[in-house]
């Protein structure tokens, strides 16, 4: 299933934390925020998200799983999927993604239009 957040015309802060992400809450529940408000979804349920942050100067950071994972940045957007769940953030500003839960974490760059900050141990 796949659940479609967006924000607002404001300056948004976007966080996305998998379930099995060593600094995760829950490990059955992937944890999404926006602004500090958070959502809690269940694994077993969702496992796709669309982050669209509408206009602003808006930032997202993605963080890792335990699992090898995979961080796609082109063009407007940034995918990180590992099988287990995918995160399509489209048209930030800034993207900062996190490598700190384990696994062979890979990233793939191709003419990205934000400013990519990869944060640990990413291969590339």
């Amino acid at each position: 299933n796949i659940v479609q957040l967006t924000g607002t015309c404001q300056d948004d802060q976007f966080r996305f934390v998998p379930a099995d992400a060593s600094d995760s809450t829950d490990k059955d529940e992937h944890l999404v925020s926006i602004n500090l408000l958070e959502w809690l979804f269940d694994a077993d349920q969702v496992d796709t998200f669309l982050l669209d942050p509408l206009c602003g100067d808006d930032e997202v950071t993605l963080h890792d799983s335990q699992r090898d994972d995979v961080l796609v940045a082109s063009h407007d957007q940034a995918i990180m999927s590992n099988g287990n769940y995918r995160v399509d953030a489209i048209a930030f500003d800034l993207v900062q993604a996190v490598s700190s839960s384990g696994g062979d974490d890979e990233v793939i760059e191709e003419d990205i239009d934000y400013e990519l900050r990869l944060i640990g141990p990413w291969i590339d």
